[in-house]
């Protein structure tokens, strides 16, 4: 298992890009073993336009209301950070709800995928039980930057 953060992050890009080659990524590292993956083009639409009924959330008009703001939100910037835990299958009917933020199965599909060649240079060795952390990095997933939209090309 590697642990050069500096030539994991080099083999994550090598792998996005071999893996993904119409999509553009950008793999960063950051202190305190953080490696950030931004999806910065893809030939899709990553941001749903498509809302599922109100009642598949939580039946809450103030949750649902809120959460069609933060997504064209995201939208019209081009950047929201995502969990990479809360990428489900099949999460609702027209669409996949992470971090408030509604995406496309097109871009749930791609971002499953980039967790796991991601997760292939990770380790978690924690301990719950006796409040022990080890993990190999923090991992980070982004669509776009914050001074960098994504695009679709």
């Amino acid at each position: 298992m590697l642990t050069d953060k500096k030539q994991i992050t080099k083999k994550i890009r090598a792998d996005l890009k071999k893996a993904f080659p119409k999509c553009k990524f950008s793999v960063t590292r950051g202190d305190y073993n953080k490696i950030t993956v931004s999806l910065m083009q893809a030939p899709f639409e990553v941001f749903s336009n498509e809302y599922p009924d109100k009642y598949e959330i939580s039946g809450q008009d103030w949750l649902y209301d809120q959460m069609i703001k933060e997504t064209k939100g995201a939208a019209d910037h081009g950047h929201c950070g995502l969990n990479e835990y809360w990428i489900h299958e099949g999460d609702l009917s027209n669409c996949v709800k992470n971090n408030g933020i509604f995406i496309t199965f097109d871009a749930a599909n791609l971002l499953r995928e980039v967790i796991k060649i991601v997760d292939s240079y990770n380790y978690d060795k924690s301990d719950l039980m006796t409040d022990y952390f080890n993990v190999n990095f923090y991992f980070y997933l982004q669509i776009g930057k914050w001074d960098k939209p994504f695009i679709k090309k």
